[in-house]
């Protein structure tokens, strides 16, 4: 048992996650701050352990245009109509963030200039499950053109409320297919995909809306690290977690979405 050693300092760092789109309403930034190595107390809220930056100044450029991004108690990031500041396609936009105690971090993220690849419905399956009848949908598309291309895939069921006449998404998994995949050696393949069980609690049309991205390889690289750690199982190794942010820790990445919607039933 060795119990006389000298831990090397650990001090915190500024955490940033955002991602931008052309097809997004905001430009989101939530800035937090690290845990410091051998600081964790298992006993303190998540908000404690990982606090949110409220007083940071966040300033993002396009290299010849910038604007500060105001911070929003609501929602407890950052956050800029992009009304005030469009993103666009094929441009390389910068992110500088700046915090009291000294802390300031860089990142830069190009939007991908291409529009994500048509959706095709290839197939439903039904299948009757705790009394129910639920549906698996089937779909793919194909990898664009040339080497270098990232995707994202999300699925979501969608229901109409009759007594506010507003729509809502509830996210669904896939058992067939990865959400975050890369065109490395399948240049120009199909991607196929089947959906978990969807069900319909109301007398309503079944539809699924799936959004797919093409996104930049920080994005991908990013998502993938993340995916790679999260799970349940206690003997799990650690797997680093890739980040682009410089002087901190995170993700500003771009990506250019397309949403595609498709009724299962009637």
């Amino acid at each position: 048992m060795i119990s006389d050693v000298d831990v090397p300092e650990s001090l915190p760092k500024l955490v940033i996650h955002s991602i931008i789109s052309p097809q997004s309403d905001f430009i989101k930034v939530k800035v937090t701050k690290s845990r410091p190595l051998y600081g964790h107390n298992p006993y303190n809220s998540y908000d404690e352990q990982f606090p949110v930056i409220k007083n940071a100044s966040v300033r993002i450029s396009d290299g010849v245009n910038s604007m500060v991004i105001p911070f929003d108690a609501n929602r407890d990031t950052y956050l800029l109509s992009a009304d005030e500041f469009e993103i666009l396609p094929s441009k390389t936009y910068y992110l500088e963030v700046t915090a009291p105690g000294g802390f300031r971090v860089t990142a830069e993220c190009t939007i991908p200039s291409d529009l994500p690849p048509a959706i095709e419905l290839t197939g439903i399956e039904e299948v009757e499950e705790y009394g129910q009848t639920g549906y698996l949908a089937n779909f793919r598309f194909q990898d664009i053109n040339g080497a270098g291309h990232f995707y994202n895939v999300v699925v979501a069921t969608s229901y109409g409320d009759e007594s506010t006449g507003g729509e809502y998404l509830y996210d669904l998994w896939l058992t067939r297919g990865e959400p975050y995949t890369s065109d490395k050696n399948k240049d120009g393949e199909y991607y196929t995909y089947k959906t978990s069980t969807i069900y319909n609690p109301v007398e309503q049309e079944t539809k699924i809306v799936i959004f797919l991205s093409v996104t930049d390889q920080d994005f991908y690289n990013y998502h993938k690290s993340v995916w790679n750690f999260e799970g349940d199982n206690p003997f799990q190794e650690p797997a680093p977690i890739f980040s682009n942010i410089e002087g901190g820790l995170g993700i500003f990445a771009g990506v250019n979405t397309v949403g595609t919607e498709f009724i299962l039933s009637n």
